[in-house]
């Protein structure tokens, strides 16, 4: 699924589904509805894919599985932003952001982070959005976490907006001070920004 490859996901999905089913086990189930419900937002079907996602984060919040839950919750983020509802795309990136940060979690801080650089050029502040993708650029480089495909293009669509509302240049000094900032630095721009 992350590599766009989405028929072969949904096959794998079904057939994954089956077995869980046979087996009895529901604990599991969230990470299957989590994936059929991005494979809906990818199709248009914001209404399924809300569906499975707070499905799979009920389930994560009653086993007890806090980062898969951050990813549904991330991941319903991105969905209202899609669906264009800013107020609860912001109350749900907070959240996880400050979970997140808590924990230290730099991959979560960063995949809810470029979450909030596409609320933030919704919202008219494609200055901050683009500091927000250069810092994220920059640890996926230290870490050596790229994103994968299906993620890129989310990523590739608001660099597209940066671009088209502030030009090459600012874009691009933006984006290189985004790098030079620290993990706290960015989660402070981005909580304090909004």
């Amino acid at each position: 699924m992350l590599n766009n490859d989405i028929g072969s996901a949904q096959k794998r999905l079904n057939e994954a589904t089956i077995l869980y089913q046979q087996l009895n086990i529901k604990s599991g189930m969230s990470n299957i509805l989590q994936s059929y419900g991005r494979i809906a937002a990818v199709k248009g079907d914001y209404e399924q894919a809300y569906a499975n996602l707070q499905e799979g984060a009920a389930l994560d919040d009653e086993y007890g599985y806090r980062i898969s839950y951050l990813f549904a919750r991330s991941h319903l983020g991105y969905l209202a932003l899609y669906r264009g509802n800013i107020t609860e795309t912001h109350e749900i990136f907070t959240e996880t952001l400050r979970i997140s940060f808590n924990d230290k979690n730099e991959i979560w801080i960063t995949f809810t982070l470029e979450g909030m650089a596409g609320l933030f050029v919704a919202v008219g502040k494609p200055e901050i959005a683009a500091q927000l993708i250069g810092w994220s650029d920059a640890l996926r480089e230290k870490v050596g976490d790229s994103r994968p495909p299906l993620e890129q293009a989310d990523a590739d669509k608001i660099i597209a907006a940066c671009l088209a509302k502030m030009g090459e240049v600012a874009f691009s000094d933006a984006y290189d001070e985004g790098q030079k900032m620290s993990m706290d630095q960015a989660v402070a721009l981005a909580l304090n920004e909004h």
